[in-house]
């Protein structure tokens, strides 16, 4: 096979640059569906073939040890493929052998096994166990019991019972112990946690004659005003083209474009010193809008109401900002820092201190956590140039799965064992930003999107820069209405001051899957995407599924053509007759039918929704039922199983971020629909339906009373 090219057009001209690009670091921004795992596990056959490495000289780093297990699977069935090509290939036989022992692993098992070896390097026993989250949890609030006890009973000990004082709650102390856990988690996923801590504490230490403008704070809570004013900007646009819209409302117009004047120059106003801010904004004065008389039209009324509502958002929105940030001076502020420094080092010192404690916890128990693990290794590879010497040897390349959900501390680890310092780069990381969904377990997609702006674009194999980045954008997985759809929901949302990155279209998906086209049943269009938003408190008590307000930008049109906005509960925002001809045409009747529910007897379902005070979630169900069962019952979809056919109940398959407390009133609410449904609740045997309500008729058997 070419080095440059492919024998057959298996793969797309990124995917194969992700594949055989070498000698260098490379990020590959692999969006969804593009074909990640199967570009990982080519490049490593391909290495193994065309290189002529050993699998056991790869480092294959993934998230999960499930992910680690498909891994080593798919390079395994890869590998049998490869050896019944070339069945007297002894390297392929040799591959087979090491694969079992190949580094294809999490980050956390690959420290455990570097501890494992090198544990006589540090202060461990060879014997120690791994801690489980709920263990180390009772030997966490153990020891900091121990900790704030030894502060209460130290005599000088003024700083510490201020800090509780000020941060540990109304009748305890809990609030300052839960800060602690927190500061502490937070520290363990950096790589020097000690250095993260006192930095923290020293930010509050300020010296000479500073001005608020120029703390940390300070510039971050004037970057956020700018923000905020633009997010007002868009209500008052909003409440502008929506008065426009009808004569009797367009009176507002002269007063909601003072009201856009206004925030114009409030937002130039928002790089001036913090004083000049706060007189500004406690100023701040918005004109009352003209009365409007339209009883009997009740398109004006809502539409009157709706106007009010946004222009209401708007200026509560002025208050809150003006209330919670610029309702005292700068010097006021600073008299406030200089009273909180000491504080912070006092939470600074409880923090190291209950660190201590904590270690020498588990030390004594021989007990090691997942922090730990890292840790250790960190400290191993810091300290012992032989260490990283010996792997660097080992490991010809560095390849990294989920790479956006990494952390501060393993990227040190990864960085370590590459060969970058060494000016040969090694290290292969995939992954996509917009996926990274582990925030809360202190990933830090940041990282990601530091080497995603500093790597190189690069197109062809050969290039000499030291960094390039591979950008995988086709999607194999979705149809292209839904590519479309996600792509215009995207491009209104991800923005670099809010969500990181700008969702540009080198950000975008791109539709490459095969759908083929019906030959017994025609497909005039794309079917549109439907998006559906549900108040959580209904405005005016009814349901009504609207279309909400098309974008001015220049979209609008993939929008009219394939996404079908609607809103559940309450006004969208327009003239609903004008916005439901904008729609897809195969969806208009279906929401005429949907906005007109209560005056039609062929599915109550929207009816009862409106007259039933249901919780959100609810509610929530009992839509997402009305859909499925119309969906089904008139045959809306179509779906290729070798040739097209209705989409029948079987087909579909309703997500949620988390199942508890939600799909098991989902599962009642398509019961009552009479939809056959599966879920998987993770509560156990004895909490299914089923068990419950036979455990419930053994307990009215033994005791009737």
């Amino acid at each position: 096979m070419s080095e440059h090219k492919q024998s057959t057009p298996r793969w797309t001209q990124a995917q194969w640059l992700a594949i055989k690009a070498r000698n260098s670091s490379f990020l590959v921004s692999a969006a969804a569906g593009a074909g990640k795992t199967s570009v990982l596990v080519e490049r490593v056959i391909r290495r193994i073939l065309d290189d002529q490495i050993n699998i056991d000289s790869l480092l294959v780093v993934t998230f999960t040890n499930a992910a680690a297990a498909e891994m080593r699977q798919r390079i395994g069935r890869a590998l049998a493929q490869e050896l019944k090509r070339q069945p007297y290939s002894s390297h392929l036989r040799r591959q087979l052998v090491f694969l079992n022992q190949a580094k294809i692993t999490t980050i956390h098992s690959f420290c455990l096994d570097l501890l494992r070896q090198y544990f006589y390097l540090l202060d461990l026993e060879p014997d120690f166990r791994i801690a489980d989250e709920n263990e180390a949890l009772i030997y966490q609030v153990e020891t900091l019991e121990e900790v704030m006890e030894q502060g209460y009973d130290t005599e000088d000990n003024q700083a510490f019972t201020s800090l509780v004082d000020c941060y540990g709650g109304q009748w305890d102390d809990r609030n300052l112990r839960e800060l602690v856990l927190r500061l502490f988690s937070f520290s363990r996923s950096l790589p020097h946690p000690r250095d993260w801590l006192s930095r923290a504490a020293n930010a509050f230490k300020l010296t000479g004659t500073p001005a608020i403008d120029d703390t940390v704070w300070g510039q971050n809570i004037k970057a956020g005003l700018a923000l905020e004013l633009e997010g007002v900007r868009i209500l008052l646009k909003e409440a502008l083209g929506l008065a426009g819209e009808n004569k009797e409302t367009q009176v507002y117009l002269k007063t909601l474009q003072e009201d856009l004047n206004l925030i114009g120059e409030l937002i130039k106003d928002s790089s001036l010193s913090w004083d000049n801010l706060c007189h500004i904004l406690q100023n701040t004065k918005f004109n009352r809008l003209p009365s409007i008389s339209a009883k009997d039209n009740q398109i004006v009324v809502r539409l009157k109401e709706k106007v009010k509502s946004l222009r209401d958002a708007a200026r509560e929105k002025i208050k809150k900002i003006t209330k919670h940030y610029f309702s005292r001076s700068s010097a006021d502020l600073l008299t406030d820092f200089h009273f909180i420094a000491p504080l912070m080092q006092t939470l600074v010192d409880l923090v190291s201190g209950f660190s201590e404690a904590y270690q020498r916890a588990k030390l004594k128990r021989g007990l090691v956590d997942f922090a730990d693990l890292e840790h250790y290794a960190l400290q191993i590879l810091n300290n012992f140039p032989v260490v990283i010497e010996a792997l660097r040897a080992k490991y010809v390349e560095v390849l990294v799965d989920e790479y956006q959900d990494i952390i501060g501390v393993q990227e040190n680890i990864l960085q370590l064992i590459s060969r970058t310092a060494e000016n040969k780069p090694n290290i292969f990381m995939v992954g996509d930003v917009k996926q990274s969904i582990y925030r809360f377990r202190l990933a830090e997609p940041g990282i990601f999107l530091a080497k995603y702006k500093d790597y190189h674009p690069v197109a062809s194999i050969g290039g000499e820069r030291v960094k390039q980045r591979i950008n995988l954008a086709e999607n194999f997985r979705s149809r292209p209405e839904i590519i479309k759809a996600g792509n215009f929901i995207f491009r209104q949302i991800m923005v670099a001051g809010v969500g990181e990155m700008d969702y540009d279209q080198e950000a975008e998906l791109i539709a490459k899957a095969a759908c083929p086209i019906s030959a017994d049943w025609a497909l005039e269009s794309e079917e549109p995407i439907e998006f559906h938003l549900i108040e959580k408190k209904p405005g005016n008590g009814d349901l009504s599924v609207r279309p909400a307000r098309q974008t001015d930008r220049h979209e609008s049109n993939n929008l009219k053509d394939n996404l079908t906005v609607c809103q559940t509960g309450g006004l969208s925002g327009s003239n609903s007759g004008n916005m439901v001809n904008n729609l897809h045409p195969d969806r208009q009747a279906d929401l005429a039918e949907m906005n007109q529910a209560d005056e039609t007897d062929e599915d109550g379902a929207a009816q009862e929704i409106e007259e039933q005070a249901w919780n959100d979630i609810q509610r929530e169900a009992s839509f997402v039922a009305y859909r499925l069962k119309k969906m089904v019952e008139k045959s809306e979809f179509l779906i290729y199983d070798s040739k097209y056919r209705p989409v029948a109940y079987k087909d579909i398959v309703v997500l949620m971020r988390a199942t508890q407390g939600r799909a098991n009133i989902f599962q009642e609410e398509f019961q009552k629909a009479g939809i056959p449904v599966y879920v998987e609740l993770g509560t156990g045997y004895f909490e299914a339906t089923e068990v419950e309500t036979m455990l419930s008729l053994l307990k009215i058997i033994d005791n009737p009373r």
